[in-house]
C-alpha cells in the first residue's frame, strides 16, 4: 500500500512460482504458472469431482430402479365352475418354490354363485396361508400341483378361518381347505361357494408379456373384475338421431367411440 492506495501484487513480473510445493522456473521455453494456473487445476479439479459424484447418484438410482422392477406382477383368470377368481398377485420376484412371504400384495375378485366380494392385502383382516411345497413360479406364472401328498394349500382370505370371503388352491391330502379349487363370494356353506376337483401341476397365474402386454392385460383383469351396470340400449321403435344413439352406445360400453360414424 503506498500512499493509502491498496496496489494488487502483479503476479507476472515474478521469475519462480511456487506451486505445489516444487519451484516452477521460468524459463524461455515455458509460461510460468501464476494463480491462474493453480484456479484453472482447482476449478478442473471440482469439475471431475462433480462429476463422479454424478455418476455414483446415478449409478445408486439405477440400481434403485432396478431392485425396485424385481417384483413381478401375475395375472389370475381362474375359473372354478361357474364362477371364478379374477385379479392381481405381486410376489417379491422369487422364482422357485415360494412361501408366504414372497407375496406383496393381491387384489382378487371372488365370483360365486349369485354373488361377488374382492379381496385384498390391504384389507384390516387379510390374511395368507401357503402350506407344503406346491406352489412354484417362474419369470412367467405360477402353478399349484393339486396331486401333492401332505397338507398343500394356498389360501387367501378376509380374515383367516372365518369361513367367509376366500380363494383358496388346496392338494389332494389338503385338511386347511377343500380338495382342489374353491371359491367363496360370501360365506362357506350359504349357497354361494364352489368347489371342483383339480388334478396334476395347474396355471394359476400368469404374466403374459413383461412389457406393454402386460400393462392391457392388467388394466383389461382389472376392468373385469369390478362389477358394473350398463345402462340399456335404445329400444327399436325409439327415434333417435345419430348423435343421440352414440351417446348411448357410449354411456353402455364405458369408454369414448372414436372414429366410428353411424349413418
Amino acid at each position: 500500500m503506498t500512499g493509502g492506495t491498496l496496489r494488487t501484487p502483479d503476479y507476472r513480473r515474478c521469475s519462480n512460482f511456487a506451486v505445489a510445493g516444487k519451484v516452477q522456473p521460468n524459463g524461455d521455453r515455458g509460461r510460468p504458472r501464476g494463480i491462474h494456473d493453480q484456479n484453472r487445476e482447482i476449478v478442473a479439479r471440482q469439475v471431475v469431482r462433480g462429476a463422479l459424484l454424478g455418476a455414483a447418484f446415478l449409478g445408486a438410482a439405477l440400481f434403485g430402479a432396478r431392485s425396485a422392477s424385481a417384483d413381478i406382477v401375475y395375472l389370475v383368470d381362474e375359473p372354478i365352475g361357474v364362477g371364478s377368481v379374477v385379479g392381481t398377485l405381486t410376489t417379491d420376484g422369487h422364482t422357485g418354490i415360494l412361501s408366504s412371504s414372497d407375496f406383496l400384495a393381491w387384489n382378487l375378485t371372488l365370483n360365486g354363485v349369485g354373488a361377488s366380494s374382492t379381496i385384498t392385502s390391504s384389507d384390516p383382516t387379510a390374511a395368507i396361508e401357503l402350506v407344503g411345497s406346491e406352489v412354484v413360479a417362474t419369470p412367467s406364472k405360477i402353478t399349484f400341483d393339486f396331486s401333492g401328498s401332505d397338507d398343500g394349500h394356498l389360501l387367501f382370505q378376509d380374515g383367516l378361518f372365518s369361513g367367509m370371503h376366500y380363494w383358496c388352491s388346496g392338494a389332494s391330502a389338503s385338511t386347511t381347505c377343500f380338495p382342489g379349487k374353491t371359491v367363496t363370494p360370501r360365506m362357506i356353506g350359504d349357497g354361494t361357494s364352489i368347489n371342483v376337483p383339480a388334478a396334476g401341476v395347474q396355471t394359476i397365474a400368469s404374466c403374459r408379456s413383461p412389457r406393454l402386454g402386460s400393462s392391457w392385460e392388467l388394466a383389461l383383469a382389472r376392468w373385469r373384475s369390478q362389477p358394473r351396470e350398463r345402462p340399456a340400449l335404445p329400444s327399436a321403435g325409439l327415434k333417435l338421431s345419430a348423435e343421440e344413439r352414440l351417446g348411448r352406445l357410449r354411456a353402455a360400453f364405458s369408454f369414448p367411440l372414436r372414429g366410428f360414424a353411424i349413418e
